[in-house]
């Protein structure tokens, strides 16, 4: 299943502005719940004026209440409430999933989203149906090892990481990998030839 990262632009979001304004600090968003009519945030806002931080969110017009968790010389812990912003609903109703945290940095809200590629498209139109600026960073495919080997490729890695196989220096030869698993040794080095053919075009594909 893709996962994409990008940048999205809250439109008329105080908070963003607030991070605008303190390009220096980080501002991560650590969780999120759903209340009668909005959202419950956790905030972790990383900076050299925390009181000032705290002043901001409070007078920000989204935020209807702001409570300080944690407070320190350099790190600040606010839990507020706010109305469900746009990128939340986009994100929601596109059925893809966000990992926290999200990261709130000039003015910018970092997301990273797995999902479908048919979910991914819906989101890419409601981020333009929304009015939401946003820039895509990368897109990436993971995979399920089920379907990247074979069964008995994978048992075969599995029983050559263990003896030591791959080991500098090897403390299994191919001979003794092919006695262990009851086959030639040339059998045992065509199966580990084509699962290690995999693994390395599935790396050189994700690192492109």
């Amino acid at each position: 299943m893709p996962t994409a990262r990008l940048r999205i632009e809250p439109s008329h979001d105080g908070l963003a502005a607030v991070s605008v304004a303190r390009p220096d600090d980080e501002f991560r968003i650590l969780d999120g719940h759903p209340n009668e009519d909005g959202l419950f945030v956790l905030y972790e806002i990383r900076t050299t004026d925390p009181n000032g931080v705290v002043r901001e969110f409070e007078a920000a017009d989204e935020v209807r209440s702001c409570e300080v968790m944690h407070r320190s010389d350099r790190v600040v812990l606010l839990r507020c409430s706010i109305p469900k912003p746009k990128p939340y609903c986009v994100a929601n109703a596109s059925k893809g999933f966000a990992t926290f945290p999200l990261i709130l940095r000039n003015g910018w809200l970092h997301v990273e989203v797995t999902a479908s590629d048919g979910d991914l498209s819906t989101m890419k139109a409601a981020l333009e149906d929304a009015g939401l600026a946003y820039r895509v960073d990368s897109v990436s495919q993971s995979y399920d090892s089920s379907d990247l080997l074979t069964e008995r490729q994978r048992e075969f890695v599995g029983e050559a990481v263990e003896r030591g196989y791959y080991d500098t220096p090897r403390r299994c030869t191919l001979t003794e990998l092919a006695r262990s698993m009851g086959v030639t040794k040339g059998s045992a080095s065509r199966t580990l030839h084509r699962a290690e053919g995999r693994i390395v075009a599935k790396f050189v594909r994700e690192s492109r």
